[in-house]
């Protein structure tokens, strides 16, 4: 909300040609931008979600854990196993997801600036695979349906 704040006040300023946001018009701009997008990062997240084809919702809070059945694991097979292992850590890997994307944001950022010297491609590369991250038991889940039975 400070961001939004802070944009919307630099925005009022960029009017005064004596204020150092009359250059750079395009910053406040980009401020309440970044603001927006830290007010709706779950939104955010669900929508590259929607868009990679994956389900399940975040929302701001703690969710409900689980109790793991660990018994359970010794019918599956290994692949099953390794996926029921990181289904029970899902909550460790949306957070860590949601870091990597937040990197990611930052990193836009900074090439909009001018402070980074790589493109956007290395912010692009980063919030997909933050997404995928976040969304790891289902990506392993698919990615275990291709893999060959032995049969």
């Amino acid at each position: 909300m400070a961001a939004i704040a802070g944009g919307a006040y630099a925005l009022w300023q960029s009017a005064n040609p004596r204020s150092s946001w009359y250059a750079r018009r395009w910053a406040p701009a980009c401020i309440m931008m970044f603001g927006f997008m830290l007010v709706g990062f779950t939104n955010l997240l669900n929508l590259t979600g929607t868009t990679l084809g994956t389900t399940g919702t975040y929302s701001v809070g703690m969710s409900s854990y689980e109790q793991v059945d660990i018994g359970a694991w010794a019918n599956m097979t290994p692949a099953q196993s390794f996926v029921a292992v990181l289904e029970s850590f899902k909550l460790f890997w949306a957070a860590m997801g949601a870091a990597v994307c937040f990197r990611g944001v930052l990193a836009a950022i900074g090439v909009a600036k001018g402070t980074r010297r790589h493109g956007w491609g290395v912010p692009a590369v980063l919030f997909i695979s933050g997404s995928l991250v976040a969304r790891i038991d289902q990506v392993a889940a698919s990615l275990v349906q291709l893999l060959p039975t032995g049969s």
